[in-house]
């Protein structure tokens, strides 16, 4: 039985036959007396259409995975809501019962499931380009092409139009085996006409041919006359009608590949699922992003001017004179090494004078500063064994204080750490690292490669290739020695000759030593050491020019005893004959360069409220530019900024103490600034004027007087204190964390800060490597720790979640994909290039309850009541005729003939009428005896069941009847 949804009124009367003809029988009837006191229940109607119900034969059993593929018509520009002719078109398949699933690398419009695959101004051998990225990754099992307009209108070889499109069609077929194409002729266009037409001849001999040959496909025609320019809103992209006009068209072809028997469920060899979507929180999966089709997405071009480091080292020098003389008498050897500290932070070290006279006797004289140096001073921790030739000083567990080193003659290497005191006091703790094989003391080289604060092993290859390992963990023992490239050498050798002259020596005060050579006449040929782009931890080495004056070695002794340095490790000066007197004369290292590069300023955060991180740089002098992102969510097409030049001087503060994060949960990141001793905050709030596009910022507002004071390390990502939200209240949270990552902290709520004692326990991993960031969508930040090597990132204890594509301190998480979730951004430290893999969930998503859109009636099609006058009174319409005109002797024959064929016939031959929905059937179980075979279905104990409901109805009932 079918039953009309024309209107509510009628489906009220039918209830009423329909149960008036289950009471005419004698036994235990139900009559109205019955019905009005039956007690019911309202149950809720799922969204959803229930597939395996025989009523939604006319939809397959799985989903329709669709790619719209084409131009800006697909990308849906001029439509008032961005979504083109895709949401009608999904909601009238959704209304057929079709579970759908749009995909497509871009996101446009305002409806849930928004993927596409449409770029304005794109040409069809562009498109073909995008095709062959998306396609291999949806394998989508019906793809809707519309795409030549531009070809038409930019007059590009358009007499070959159609073997352009023959090439991307036939990759489609070949690549997804039960796919089938809805290709589409051009729509009118004012621009072109003359091109339009001649197009549109092609692709209908082409849709012909492809037929012919046995391929799935079924031409849209937009050239018919349907369609007219008075549907457009420029000349070239419709209305909102014409996308509704355009939908039809879709849905009619669609009928058709379902009415030939070619729809078939789409593979699951993809990395989603069809049904989950709609939604930006789910868990992260290891290597997602690659299956992004947006993929490798350059995001970051450094064009701007502001976009700065402090240029290539260069030397310069002042003469400081004659600090100290004096007699040296038998073997002696002076080294220089911060064993002490007057209290200065990490980057203020002074290194001490530090001597032996004779073996297994070591004294210093404590740097007082400006080349003064205190009283002799004897280290009676230090009896050791060790010859003067293996002695080196270093810190290989980043307390600041440098512990004694003692490399053996195979190679091996042994230390005492230094525990601080005056004098300092060491403590043996034996083996640090064994030599690798083959090589021996005059091999080994001992320096910070990374920059971590942790001294590193190498050793120099008889061709001058240097091999080094790094120290690895938070303890005073290495946790873990890496290789730093797998086997390769970290430096090849220049060719300089004898290895003996291989110097590692922080020239320029960055944390990590560079590569000198020393020949036997004092010439100096250096490479500043620079973080590298690749995975593993190869430094780029910048080569200077050679320097040739005659103070060369003695540089190292002033540069390491006013500046600090990370290596001290060779002997500097060695008496071997008996008495000598002695003065030392200095030259201050001044030069500067080298030790900033442009990745480092890069940061992001949400400075302008649309839902996007900008993209923020804070220059190495500590001015803030800010390049407002140009998307909104869900947008991710990455063709530039809006640069709006230097909004901030922080000119005298240390880079490190300036964070970013919206601090009063107005929606705008504010910056900032810690104090590095106390903890203490001060807030520069941040105004955006959309109108005019520009920041302003508050005057400075102290918002915490006091508070973490874990400061920050040697490294540049080495900061004691962070901010993130970890509440989900859209406030940054201010957290504290340890050198080994327990963190600790105060919760930013409104009314104050909230101290929480233990936030993440310690995973004894270095804290320059960890970093908080929103993985899942979820609005509350997480806690990563990211592998410095490879950038492989874990998240929380969940175990590996992104796929590094560079070394760690080269990786960020901001939120550039729309979804307010960590996208993985690698930018290459030396140009601030960088590139995006996007964190995105699973495509899909509905977009409320399913309706009718009332789609126009497109050419050929029947109205969904019937196809016009002559049909409507003889058959009651196409399918209301079978049941309601033919068998109009049967159960409603009466209304469903007589309606049928006058009412319906009238109605259809004016305006086609509002067709009818497969009919609800109402079960009502009595005592009547009556055979369950008499009966369309079996019985349902004891209620009304409401199948198909009419969209009218958002509620059904059950009703407890009485018997």
């Amino acid at each position: 039985m079918l039953v009309p949804r024309a209107s509510l009124p009628q489906t009220a009367i039918l209830f009423f036959v329909f149960l008036q003809s289950i009471a005419a029988y004698p036994q235990n009837g139900i009559n109205s007396q019955n019905i009005n006191t039956a007690s019911c229940s309202s149950l809720s109607i799922s969204d959803t259409p229930d597939l395996s119900s025989p009523l939604y034969i006319r939809a397959g059993p799985f989903y329709l995975r669709i790619l719209p593929l084409g131009a800006s018509i697909t990308w849906g520009q001029e439509s008032s809501d961005g979504n083109g002719y895709r949401k009608p078109l999904r909601d009238q398949l959704r209304f057929d019962g079709w579970n759908v699933n749009m995909v497509g690398s871009r996101s446009g419009g305002n409806m849930n499931d928004a993927d596409v695959e449409g770029w304005p101004s794109y040409r069809v051998d562009q498109v073909d380009v995008r095709a062959r990225v998306v396609v291999p990754l949806y394998k989508p099992n019906v793809v809707l092409i519309n795409a030549g307009t531009n070809d038409a209108t930019q007059g590009y070889n358009v007499a070959s139009t159609g073997d352009r499109m023959k090439a991307m069609v036939n990759y489609i077929f070949d690549t997804v085996p039960n796919v089938n194409v809805v290709l589409s002729t051009l729509i009118p266009n004012t621009v072109n006409p003359g091109n339009v037409a001649l197009i549109n001849d092609q692709y209908r001999a082409l849709a012909q041919e492809l037929i012919d040959n046995g391929k799935h496909l079924v031409l849209v025609e937009f050239g018919d006359g349907w369609m007219t320019t008075a549907d457009l809103v420029d000349g070239t992209h419709p209305n909102d009608y014409g996308y509704r006009e355009m939908a039809a068209k879709w849905h009619q072809a669609i009928k058709q590949l379902d009415t030939n028997g070619w729809l078939s469920a789409p593979t699951n060899n993809v990395a989603f699922s069809d049904a989950a979507g709609g939604t930006t929180t789910c868990d992260k999966s290891f290597g997602s992003g690659s299956g992004d089709p947006r993929g490798k997405t350059q995001v970051l071009k450094a064009l701007s001017a502001q976009i700065i480091d402090d240029g290539q080292y260069k030397h310069s020098s002042q003469a400081m004179g004659k600090i100290h003389e004096g007699t040296y008498a038998g073997d002696d050897t002076v080294w220089f090494a911060q064993i002490v500290n007057n209290g200065a932070g990490r980057g203020g070290e002074l290194d001490d004078w530090v001597f032996s006279q004779g073996e297994g006797v070591i004294y210093y004289r404590e740097n007082l500063g400006n080349g003064v140096f205190g009283d002799k001073i004897y280290i009676p921790s230090l009896k050791t064994t060790c010859k003067q030739g293996g002695i080196r000083w270093g810190d290989v567990n980043n307390d600041g204080l440098d512990d004694f080193i003692c490399i053996g003659s195979e190679g091996n290497m042994y230390v005492s750490i230094n525990d601080g005191g005056k004098p300092p006091a060491f403590r043996d703790i034996g083996l640090y690292k064994s030599a690798p094989s083959g090589y021996a003391q005059t091999n080994v080289r001992l320096g910070d490669i990374d920059g971590d604060g942790r001294l590193d092993y190498c050793v120099v290859a008889g061709n001058g290739d240097i091999y080094c390992w790094r120290n690895g963990g938070v303890g005073e023992k290495a946790a873990y020695w890496q290789d730093f490239w797998g086997g390769k050498p970290v430096f090849t050798g220049k060719n300089m000759g004898n290895i003996d002259g291989v110097q590692l020596v922080d020239i320029n005060g960055d944390f990590r030593s560079d590569w000198l050579w020393l020949d036997d006449t004092g010439k100096v040929t250096t490479y500043i050491n620079q973080r590298g782009q690749t995975d593993g931890l190869i430094p780029t080495g910048t080569r200077l020019a050679s320097r040739t004056a005659a103070w060369a070695r003695w540089e190292l002794v002033l540069r390491s005893a006013l500046r600090g340095s990370m290596e001290v490790a060779e002997p500097i000066l060695t008496f071997e004959d008996g008495r000598c007197n002695y003065e030392v004369d200095v030259w201050k290292n001044t030069g500067g360069g080298g030790a900033h590069q442009k990745g480092d300023g890069v940061g992001w955060c949400d400075m302008s409220g649309t839902g996007n991180d900008d993209y923020v740089f804070v220059d190495h002098n500590s001015k803030i530019s800010i390049f407002r992102n140009r998307n909104t969510p869900p947008n991710s097409d990455y063709t530039g900024w809006n640069g709006k030049g230097v909004v901030l001087d922080l000119g005298g503060i240390d880079r490190k103490a300036i964070h970013l994060g919206d601090w009063n949960g107005d929606g705008f990141c504010d910056v900032i600034v810690t104090d590095k001793a106390t903890g203490a905050l001060d807030v520069y709030y941040t105004y955006w004027d959309r109108a005019s596009d520009q920041f302003s910022f508050s005057a400075k507002t102290r918002v915490v007087g006091s508070g973490c004071t874990q400061g920050w390390g040697v490294g540049l990502y080495d900061l004691g204190i962070q901010f993130a939200d970890i509440d989900g209240d859209k406030r940054v949270d201010y957290m504290c964390l340890e050198p080994n990552g327990r963190v600790t902290g105060w919760l930013n709520k409104a009314g104050g800060l909230q101290w929480v004692d233990q936030i993440k326990f310690s995973e004894d991993k270095d804290r320059a490597n960890h970093k908080f960031a929103d993985v899942n969508g979820d609005s509350l930040d997480d806690f990563m720790w990211i592998d410095k090597f490879t950038g492989d990132t874990q998240w929380e204890n969940k175990g590996q979640k992104y796929q590094g594509s560079s070394s760690g301190p080269n990786l960020h998480f901001p939120n550039l994909g729309g979804q307010g979730r960590a996208d993985l951004t690698d930018v290459n430290p030396k140009t601030a290039l960088g590139w995006t893999w996007f964190n995105s969930c699973p495509t899909g998503g509905d977009d409320g309850a399913i309706v009718d859109p009332g789609l126009p009636i497109a050419p050929g099609d029947s109205p969904p009541g019937g196809d016009g006058g002559d049909d409507g009174g003889d058959d009651g319409g196409d399918t209301g005729g079978d049941t309601g005109g033919d068998d109009g002797g049967d159960t409603g024959g009466d209304t469903g003939g007589d309606t049928g064929g006058d009412g319906r016939g009238d109605t259809g031959g004016d305006d086609g009428g509002e067709g009818y929905t497969t009919g609800f059937l109402i079960y009502a179980v009595t005592d009547t005896g009556i055979p369950a075979t008499e009966f369309p279905q079996p019985s349902i104990n004891n209620g009304f069941i409401f199948l198909n409901t009419p969209p009218q109805l958002q509620r059904r009932r059950q009703c407890h009847l009485p018997k």
